[in-house]
């Protein structure tokens, strides 16, 4: 288990979500269409940690009319 970056300012702990993430291949972690899937699923073995995963709350631009 790693520690990850900072979301919003705080450092969390960087886990991987699945059991399995080193039996996939180095491209899982590297090829931008896995992207997103090895960022939410297996950050620690690929060293996405600080990465936005899909369950990451992201809002842009956002106004009250």
């Amino acid at each position: 288990m790693g520690i990850g970056g900072s979301l919003n300012g705080q450092t969390g702990t960087c886990l991987d979500k699945i059991p399995n993430c080193a039996a996939y291949a180095a491209e899982v972690c590297t090829t931008a269409s896995y992207r997103l899937w090895a960022t939410d699923n297996c950050a620690d073995h690929c060293n996405l940690c600080g990465e936005f995963s899909q369950g990451s709350l992201r809002v842009n631009n956002c106004r009250n009319n």
